[in-house]
């Protein structure tokens, strides 16, 4: 199997119940896969009032020991993990001793997603694009974009239902001429039983439309002007050199592409 230490983040939606059953596939394909769901919490710290100055505020409630601290800690763990594990349901069914329960007490659901997924060398996240509300979930578009821009992880994000498994994929690879296009491609032939034997795959490179008419220059009036013929000439070569990168492994590979 290609992902063996798979982050699962969780927050109580029925999206992030989809994630892990996607994950479950995963395992139930390879008994050596390990599926990480992850749960954040509010940090006990953050359970202390936001201003002491308060009347009603009483400073004898809040004076705890390191053991009361700590007691705090581990209880809120423990409770987490019950609610988690009830959730979860039959979505872990059948793989079971593969999967561990992990609650984070934090502050940024995805800093500590991404810090965790470093401790353990996760292969893979799998997260929902939507969950529940900011102040009770976290598979927000925010923090999946969050944890796109920063981690680097490969990431499965999963909108609406979990689509079901098959053979015939239809596969988009988006290029803009950068690394990352090659990057896709050789994540795709390097992990091509993901994918289904008979999947198609699309190259996508998007460019600015040309205006009709071409006007000229407004910053060099005087430099000439590019007839439509020439810009499309233009937007057609950068389109094949920010596509080539892709087009050429997968031929070499002998699979069908088209952009």
């Amino acid at each position: 199997m290609v992902f063996n230490n798979i982050v699962v983040a969780y927050d109580g939606s029925d999206h992030a119940v989809d994630a892990v059953m996607k994950a479950r596939d995963f395992a139930l394909a390879d008994p050596e896969v390990r599926i990480h769901v992850v749960f954040v919490t509010t940090h006990p710290n953050a359970q202390l009032p936001a201003s002491f100055n308060n009347s009603s505020f009483d400073p004898e409630q809040y004076l705890l020991s390191v053991e009361d601290v700590m007691d705090l800690y581990n209880r809120t763990i423990a409770e987490e993990s019950e609610k988690v594990k009830a959730g979860l349901g039959v979505a872990i069914e059948g793989v079971e001793d593969q999967v561990t329960i992990d609650v984070i007490p934090g502050y940024t659901p995805a800093d500590d997603i991404i810090e965790f997924a470093k401790e353990i060398e996760a292969d893979l996240i799998v997260m929902g694009t939507r969950g529940l509300n900011p102040v009770k979930g976290l598979l927000l578009g925010s923090v999946s974009n969050d944890l796109l821009a920063r981690t680097k992880v490969p990431m499965l994000l999963l909108r609406d239902k979990t689509p079901p498994l098959t053979d015939k994929l239809r596969v988009g690879i988006f290029v803009d001429g950068s690394d990352y296009g090659a990057a896709a491609a050789d994540f795709v032939l390097r992990n091509r039983e993901l994918f289904g034997a008979k999947s198609e795959f699309t190259v996508v490179h998007a460019s600015a439309p040309i205006p009709d008419p071409v006007a000229p220059n407004p910053v060099s009036p005087h430099m000439p002007t590019l007839t439509r013929q020439e810009r499309e000439a233009e937007q057609r070569r950068v389109f094949a050199d920010a596509v080539k990168p892709v087009i050429e492994p997968f031929e070499a590979a002998g699979l069908a592409v088209k952009a």
